[in-house]
């Protein structure tokens, strides 16, 4: 969620620069496509968990950044849900109003035919560029970090409940 914020926030200052400007619907385009290259690279560098990442989609339901580039600038309107009738975009746009985390299903890199991986996403929205910023982790990242976070917890508790008892006994 933190990367997802300092994304969205780089994005906010650019409609920010562009509002001051008054720029023009046609220059619009040209300043949008920019950004885009501009945030490519770094968006791409970011990885979240073992494989996850962030993607942006338009309004329109194009694929802007995506780390599959055979997606990108694809309309996923009719894009369904693995396993569902559900809509992608549909779902997606849903979660964001109700400020939900959005669950689903997704292929993985080195099992792309294979749609079967869950996956959570968090949903941020740009108005002025009409932009939805996703940033998408698969659930077994997240289950691992936190048996990481439990385990050191407990070594710690550990830890500190062995000074104690050494503390005590002097």
């Amino acid at each position: 969620k933190i990367q997802l914020d300092r994304i969205s926030a780089l994005i906010d200052s650019k409609e920010e620069y562009l509002k001051k400007t008054k720029i023009i619907k046609q220059e619009l385009v040209k300043e949008e496509k920019k950004i885009i290259l501009e945030l490519s690279p770094l968006i791409e560098s970011i990885i979240l968990g073992d494989k996850g990442y962030i993607f942006i989609l338009n309004g329109k339901n194009e694929l802007l950044i995506h780390k599959d580039e055979n997606l990108l600038g694809k309309d996923l309107s009719s894009l369904k849900e693995f396993g569902t009738e559900k809509l992608i975009v549909k779902s997606l746009k849903n979660a964001y109003k109700k400020n939900k985390p959005w669950h689903y299903q997704w292929n993985k890199p080195g099992d792309l035919k294979n749609f079967s991986y869950k996956k959570v996403a968090w949903i941020n929205y740009n108005k002025f560029f009409d932009w939805y910023i996703v940033s998408s982790i698969y659930k077994e990242d997240l289950e691992l970090k936190s048996q990481k976070i439990n385990s050191m917890i407990i070594n710690i508790s550990i830890i500190i409940l062995g000074i104690l008892i050494f503390l005590s006994i002097l």
